[in-house]
């Protein structure tokens, strides 16, 4: 019965952990999709050593999840063992109130064994959509860094198109007021080009940190 006892005293201790790490669990799932909407609406700029830190606290929470679940099937053995023998001197203990007590509890943590199973299933989930976080943030950073390399393309062609009729212009000692407008007016083209790109860039960075000033209210 004493060994019952502690084993008791043990499966509560360990059941309070349990209860701690699912709540640790749910904060780390509220923060991943709070990361999660951030990486869909903005700039990624930051925003890896965030995903870093939340992947090892997963880790973390699993190696404790595993360190519960062990330490739940070593207590949960030490009962059946003291059942056991209780079985065994069952003609001494026959209509104790102490063994139907201890038997009553024993069921009642056996019970709870599945609070273990979902537990380990809401970190699986959090790991996958921790995955497709991380998809969406390769996604991203490919668009944007395909928009600066456009941009950068574009300032390109308009400065080597600006050499080029300053060489031609160079080169004949002279161009006429026709060919000076033409070369303005392409050099304007390339350039307001430049600038409108600039500008959607500019307005896409606005819209996000809208976006994200609403959810930050919703949240909060």
């Amino acid at each position: 019965a004493t060994s019952a006892r502690e084993a008791e005293a043990e499966l509560g201790n360990t059941r309070q952990e349990l209860e701690a790490a699912r709540a640790e669990g749910d904060a780390l799932r509220a923060e991943l999709e709070e990361a999660r909407n951030r990486l869909r609406d903005q700039s990624l700029a930051g925003e890896d050593d965030r995903l870093v830190e939340l992947q090892q606290r997963l880790e973390a929470a699993q190696d404790e999840v595993a360190m519960l679940r062990s330490a739940m099937a070593a207590a949960t053995e030490r009962i059946r063992a003291s059942k056991e023998a209780e079985e065994r001197a069952r003609d001494d203990l026959e209509g104790s109130t102490e063994e139907a007590a201890l038997r009553r509890r024993v069921a009642d943590l056996e019970g709870r064994q599945p609070l273990l199973d979902q537990l380990e299933q809401e970190n699986e989930e959090l790991l996958q959509r921790l995955a497709d976080t991380q998809a969406e943030r390769d996604d991203a950073k490919r668009k944007a860094e395909e928009s600066r390399r456009e941009a950068s393309a574009a300032e390109e062609r308009a400065r080597s198109l600006a050499e080029h009729h300053q060489r031609e212009a160079d080169a004949a000692g002279r161009a006429s007021q026709a060919d000076r407008e033409e070369a303005r007016r392409e050099l304007e083209a390339a350039w307001e080009e430049l600038h409108a790109r600039a500008a959607a860039v500019d307005e896409a960075a606005k819209k996000s940190e809208e976006r994200e000033a609403v959810v930050r209210r919703t949240g909060g």
